[in-house]
């Protein structure tokens, strides 16, 4: 298995993902190897991964996006994430230290390690090798694009966005198979490879006990990583079109932001309002989710599976998201297991409906509890995700 960084701790959806999918298929039985980069920029705990995996890593810089990194872009015609921070010689330098060659398959985690499929076929030529997307990539930047103010950006990003459709059709033809997060994300990345195997494989959770702690429904709740750019473009948009009247209109409301990564810009918004609190990260977020009355999730880009919506759920708390937020969850209805708002006055109805509905706070928390614990354990996705795996090794033409 490669990743571009250590997905220890789990403490964003990216690490979540790959994390429980090692953890998963080590309790199916399967023996992973694991090679890394140990990111500078993230926290980083291989020792969390040695009950469940042989880690390989070695320490890499990954520098900011600077002008130069985008020249260099321009140039080589691939994306800048992927010729600015995958390096192919320290990589190789970690697959040297690794034991891949009694090993059945490798799992490229993310579009990012699609930058070493040549490298990985030069060195392992009879192994097969499958793609794991976690997102649409060229998708989550045009979504980005159509969001920026700043026209440059703007122009920069939907450039970007198009080398990466590009850089992804190649990187998927290169492979034996791939898989994707979402059914609608499968779909729309087939279109670019009609012809390779492929699959819809979910994120697994923890479905977390219920502690039965009393809830306030007037707390409301947001938790991500605000070093991404959707969670915080989401924020910044909630503080200014909906905080303002949702005080007026409902005195009682408080919100608590946990995470961390939070732009000193918005932290002195939250100084300045005694019903705003920023916890940072917290060792604790199962308490935060079972105390308060609701979650907000103000997406308006990114791609994928939102794993902040389905563990919200898993913990039954009613969650408000926009269609981006729930994009790509199987079996997920509005007004059943979550409530949708695309807007300022979406946002506002909502939140008032479900404070002043117990009725509908009960439905929301058990029915989207229900959902998660039925289709997205560890053992129904690693499951299927093993099952493809051996249909791909026994594949004579993948």
């Amino acid at each position: 298995m490669i990743s571009p960084r250590i997905p220890a701790p789990p403490q964003d959806g990216g690490a979540l993902y790959v994390y429980n999918t090692i953890k998963g298929l080590h309790q199916r039985g399967h023996y992973i190897e694991l090679a890394s980069f140990n990111s500078n920029l993230h926290t980083q705990a291989p020792d969390q991964l040695e009950t469940y995996a042989s880690v390989n890593h070695l320490d890499i810089n990954f520098k900011s996006y600077g002008l130069a990194a985008f020249i260099k872009s321009l140039i080589s015609g691939k994306p800048v994430q992927i010729v600015h921070r995958m390096d192919r010689s320290v990589m190789s330098e970690i697959l040297d230290k690794s034991n891949l060659e009694n090993l059945d398959v490798i799992l490229l985690e993310g579009i990012h390690t699609a930058w070493f499929i040549e490298l990985l076929r030069n060195k392992f030529p009879e192994k097969k090798i499958i793609l794991r997307e976690s997102n649409v990539e060229y998708l989550l930047l045009k979504r980005n694009a159509k969001r920026e103010a700043n026209p440059v950006k703007k122009v920069l990003l939907y450039h970007q966005a198009t080398m990466m459709k590009k850089f992804e059709a190649e990187a998927l033809q290169k492979v034996d198979a791939f898989t994707a997060i979402s059914e609608y994300d499968r779909q729309l990345l087939s279109a670019l490879v009609p012809k390779k195997k492929s699959a819809a494989i979910y994120p697994s959770i923890e479905i977390p006990e219920i502690r039965g702690l009393e809830r306030d429904p007037y707390k409301m709740l947001m938790f991500a990583d605000w070093n991404w750019q959707p969670n915080i473009q989401g924020l910044e948009w909630f503080l200014k079109e909906v905080w303002p009247p949702l005080k007026k209109a409902q005195p009682k409301v408080s919100l608590t932001v946990c995470g961390k990564g939070m732009p000193d810009s918005l932290l002195s918004i939250f100084n300045n309002d005694t019903q705003l609190h920023y916890k940072g990260f917290v060792e604790d977020l199962e308490e935060f989710k079972q105390r308060c009355g609701v979650m907000l999730a103000p997406l308006f880009s990114g791609s994928g599976i939102k794993l902040k919506i389905m563990e919200s759920l898993a913990s039954g708390l009613p969650v408000i998201t926009t269609n981006s937020g729930a994009e790509g969850i199987p079996g997920l209805k509005e007004n059943a297991h979550y409530l949708k708002a695309n807007n300022a006055e979406d946002f506002l109805q909502k939140i008032n409906k479900l404070l002043n509905d117990c009725s509908l706070q009960k439905t929301l928390s058990t029915q989207g509890r229900t959902l998660v614990k039925r289709n997205f354990s560890y053992k129904a996705q690693s499951q299927k995700l093993e099952s493809f795996i051996q249909k791909v090794i026994n594949s004579p033409n993948s």
